[in-house]
């Protein structure tokens, strides 16, 4: 359950290798995924046919496996590079596989299937999908939300009758919570008979919040079998609301759960991991709004004001999805949680990751290097003593973990119609290790540039990684846990290793932190 698979072919282009392998290479890469490394290397004149090789490696690239082809010229160091190549596939696939943390070897899925990348989405049910109805043994019990405010899950409030399970709008005089259906409340149905004692327990849930002011399109979900997206910790499945018919209602939603076994599949573990990831995303969609406003209050700061907010209004915005916990009974698993949020249309990229990676800048960060370099400057990467991040008063009040400081540009001329749309997720992370007095950074931004009907931009992400400074509890200020992508100070500093500030860091009055990784 923790193995890689590395797999290398040479062919030289004969017609006796010309037969269709790319099936048994696809039933191979929808078993191991991204844990395959493929190499299909070509060792012939260029002139041969190497169409078997070039379509396996199609074939594994479709269920999402680091595959390549190569036609290397017939010496040893075009081989060894090639060579060398897969074997750096195959220690990322190892990396990913190894808590950092802990340093032990971690347990993926193994009892999952694939599907290819270039599937239709299905335009009505069938058997490839489980239902959860509130009519069937599997049901859903719950859905959670998040609040951002307290840090914890908060209920959607179920618009079902108490007693049959249909929709309706009927609210219980007495809590104004509880629901109960015209005809189940005519029949005197039992449930409608005892439900003072919902009425007494809803009453108590409303008063201390437990509750949101939230709906969803139906209580009747289906979840797809197969796995269409995987990354570094999760795995991603499709995932629809039903009508009572059984036809698809609402957006097309993602289910996302771990890639690992190692006790993430006890209920409560998984509620755990779903609050971290529903906390970071909570917390970067903070940082964005603030983001977004401080674009907005730009033009407060030039004196041709209306110039400069016609062409700030043309700048993309930057929102991050809003998740919600499905609780479910099945009739085999028990009781079981999902975590879904919408599907995101279009181009999907990643503009910058948790290692350090920076789209556009070719650098690459060695977190070895940085680690040595912690010793150089006689500094350990626990210690609280690193120069330019600067530790928050010990008796600062949680509620200003934010820096409300008004951002003012740096003084000198800006183009500002110039300015391209890839700036602004860099500038954000950048904003984010500022505004948040230097605690943390957002990073791992990865999702849709999307032109919404009236031309307006704004970039749609979700996942993101969120590395702080101190991830040790401190007395006065609230102990944040943002799971095993946290990866502290080596991540803040990966990013300013590869970060190069640009026009929007300079709009923002954000510090330039050029070469340097002693932050």
């Amino acid at each position: 359950g923790s193995c890689s698979l590395s797999l290398m072919f040479f062919s030289d282009g004969r017609p006796s290798d010309h037969a269709d392998f790319s099936q048994r290479m696809g039933k191979i890469a929808s078993r191991f995924g991204r844990r395959l490394s493929v190499a299909c290397i070509g060792m012939a004149e260029a002139g041969e046919d190497f169409s078997t090789l070039s379509n396996m490696v199609s074939e594994a690239e479709s269920y999402g496996a680091m595959a390549s082809f190569g036609k290397p010229s017939l010496d040893a160091d075009s081989l060894s590079n090639i060579i060398t190549t897969l074997a750096t596939s195959l220690t990322s696939s190892k990396t990913e596989l190894t808590d950092l943390a802990k340093g032990k070897v971690r347990k993926v899925k193994m009892d999952i299937m694939r599907e290819r990348k270039d599937t239709p989405d299905d335009l009505y049910l069938t058997n490839d999908w489980t239902t959860y109805r509130s009519d069937q043994a599997d049901f859903i019990q719950n859905i959670w939300t998040w609040n951002d405010k307290k840090d914890v899950f908060q209920l959607i409030t179920d618009t079902r009758c108490r007693s049959c399970w249909d929709i309706t709008s009927r609210l219980c005089s007495n809590c104004s919570m509880c629901r109960f259906c015209d005809s189940c409340i005519r029949q005197n149905t039992l449930p409608y008979m005892n439900h003072g004692i919902f009425c007494q327990k809803f009453k108590i849930a409303r008063l201390s919040g437990v509750f949101a002011d939230k709906s969803v399109p139906s209580w009747n979900v289906a979840l797809k079998n197969t796995v269409f997206g995987e990354g570094a910790e999760r795995i991603v499945r499709k995932f629809r609301y039903l009508t009572k018919d059984n036809e698809f209602v609402g957006p097309v939603m993602v289910a996302k759960e771990s890639r690992f076994t190692d006790g993430d599949e006890v209920y409560d573990k998984k509620m755990d991991y779903h609050k971290n990831f529903m906390c970071s995303q909570s917390m970067a969609s903070r940082l964005a709004k603030e983001f977004n406003a401080a674009i907005k209050n730009l033009p407060n700061q030039f004196q041709q004001h209306e110039t400069v907010k016609k062409a700030i209004d043309n700048f993309p915005s930057i929102e991050f999805l809003e998740p919600l916990v499905i609780q479910a009974q099945h009739h085999i698993d028990g009781e079981i949680n999902i975590l879904i949020e919408q599907f995101l249309e279009g181009k999907y990229e990643k503009f910058n990751d948790n290692m350090g990676m920076v789209k556009g800048h070719n650098a690459k960060v060695n977190m070895d290097e940085i680690t040595n370099g912690f010793g150089q400057m006689g500094i350990n990467e626990d210690d609280n003593g690193l120069g330019i991040i600067e530790e928050g008063s010990e008796d600062e009040d949680e509620d200003e973990i934010f820096d409300n400081k008004e951002t003012r540009p740096e003084s000198g001329s800006y183009n500002l119609e110039g300015i391209k749309a890839e700036s602004f997720p860099q500038a954000f992370s950048h904003f984010t290790f500022e505004k948040s007095r230097k605690s943390f950074i957002v990073v791992d931004l990865q999702g849709v540039l999307e032109t919404k009907p009236n031309g307006r931009r704004v970039y749609r992400l979700t996942d993101p990684a969120i590395h702080q400074k101190n991830r040790k509890s401190q007395s006065n200020r609230r102990n944040w846990n943002f799971g095993r992508t946290d990866r502290g100070y080596k991540g803040i500093r990966a990013f300013f290793h590869s970060h190069r500030c640009n026009e929007v860091c300079r709009l923002l009055g954000l510090e330039d932190q050029g070469d340097r990784i002693d932050i």
